[in-house]
């Protein structure tokens, strides 16, 4: 080796599922694993997604590089969304950019705001990618608390007493993965309010809005005053079944965009325009769209419930999200259990530690398997009805 790998990369690993796929590819089970653990949606896109990129594709000039910030076209229809979804009118030039995809808005914020020093607030459980992207600013993670005895939601008097002048982030995530828990307008106000007062950056991480949620779908931008102060990201990957596509969008505080856009200017040449075309049909589709989506969602619930049930753990079913949330019986160590339950029947779960030290003795089980899958796993369970070695 020539050179010293960075300084910034001491001490973190590759992402779970990244290295995870390694220890599958070689497993006993090769291509025979179950699994639910995660969440890659494995429906089609809409029909009108794909004939629109097709479309665009064949067009000449669509192979060009594309403003870093989106298309116009495409943040206006992102403005459309917004107040066909959310009810919020936003200015498509100044309060939204679009995304490849929510993880690379994760890290461009964090590019844009953290120095070596400073300090984010993210939950735990929560999505680790947070904390690594500050880890790699050289900035703090402080995590602030979600626990089972208060349902996973956040305590704002705990958390005020976490933040100091090195606070530049808080994360907020509801729906909440890895829980399915949702949060209140009254606690999104009350965020808001103190991340104004100690000029904090609030990031609204918003993938599950639209997927199996109790609610009626909810934007943080609709709380009064909020965009002055926040920045929301919504995926469409979640919500339309476009994982490998790359596309989402930020949406918010002008000056917030503007630095985020900066650094995306540099790293990256914006999406490609026939992808950008695609996300613009998706976000032109009526309410159908999710109920049909939604229906089967249900059924594969239906059926993850019976999984859980059948391993002993026990679960709240009137959550939101594509994962279901379950607690392990009596102490089980989560770590062991998700690779027992892999080298012996196959299935690939989430150990609930990966989220965080409060995940402990959870697993999450995603939805993203057909229902005829999510059966075999129950019949795999059943031939271990003794117990996991």
């Amino acid at each position: 080796m020539a050179a010293d790998v960075a300084a910034r990369l001491s001490g973190i690993e590759e992402y779970f599922f990244a290295r995870i796929k390694h220890q599958l590819a070689n497993s006993v089970w090769g291509r025979d694993i179950i699994n639910l653990a995660i969440g890659d949606p494995d429906f089609a896109p809409p029909k009108e997604v794909i004939n629109a990129l097709v479309k665009s594709a064949y067009r000449k000039g669509s192979n060009g590089y594309q403003p870093s910030a989106g298309t116009l076209e495409f943040r206006k229809a992102a403005a459309n969304w917004y107040k066909s979804a959310f009810g919020i009118s936003l200015n498509s030039e100044k309060n939204i950019i679009s995304l490849i995809g929510s993880k690379e808005g994760i890290f461009h914020i964090s590019l844009a705001y953290l120095n070596r020093g400073s300090s984010i607030l993210a939950p735990d459980p929560g999505y680790p990618v947070y904390g690594y992207c500050a880890s790699l600013m050289q900035a703090k993670t402080i995590y602030y608390d979600l626990a089972e005895k208060n349902k996973w939601q956040i305590d704002l008097t705990a958390i005020e007493k976490k933040i100091s002048k090195t606070t530049k982030i808080i994360w907020l995530n509801s729906p909440h993965m890895p829980t399915g828990s949702t949060l209140s307008k009254k606690t999104f106000t009350s965020v808001i309010q103190f991340a104004k007062e100690n000029n904090i950056l609030v990031i609204h991480d918003n993938p599950y809005a639209f997927i199996l949620n109790k609610q009626k779908p909810f934007s943080i931008l609709s709380i009064k005053g909020a965009i002055e102060t926040s920045v929301e990201l919504c995926s469409l990957s979640k919500s339309f079944n476009m994982p490998g596509f790359r596309v989402g969008i930020a949406a918010g505080n002008s000056e917030a965009l503007s630095a985020i856009s900066k650094t995306k200017s540099i790293i990256d040449s914006g999406s490609y325009l026939p992808i950008q075309q695609g996300a613009i049909k998706a976000l032109s589709l009526n309410s159908n769209w999710f109920t049909k989506l939604n229906h089967e969602y249900k059924e594969r619930k239906t059926e993850v419930i019976k999984l859980a049930e059948m391993l002993n753990c026990s679960y709240k079913e009137n959550t939101s999200g594509m994962f279901l949330w379950t607690k392990l019986p009596g102490n089980e160590d989560d770590k062991l259990f998700y690779s027992k339950l892999l080298n012996e029947t196959g299935i690939f779960v989430a150990p609930g530690s990966l989220y965080g030290k409060n995940g402990k003795g959870f697993i999450r089980i995603s939805l993203c398997q057909p229902v005829d899958k999510i059966k075999i796993a129950q019949k795999r369970i059943e031939k271990i009805k003794g117990g996991l070695k």
